[in-house]
């Protein structure tokens, strides 16, 4: 799978789209008391393990 690079860089992304997301939901953009944040998180980091599932070993 290219060792833990990709887990990396879909980390990255993961933490970007979260950071986004927080900001976005303290500048009142989300009126809602659950952690948008989170949720952004957890679906980044599952399209990312989806993806390097269905790549494959290399």
């Amino acid at each position: 799978m290219g060792g833990i690079r990709p887990f990396l860089g879909w980390t990255a992304a993961a933490l970007l789209v979260g950071g986004l997301l927080y900001l976005a939901q303290s500048q009142g953009i989300f009126h809602t008391s659950f952690p948008v944040w989170a949720l952004g998180m957890v679906l980044v980091w599952a399209l990312g393990f989806i993806n390097l599932l269905a790549r494959g070993p290399r």
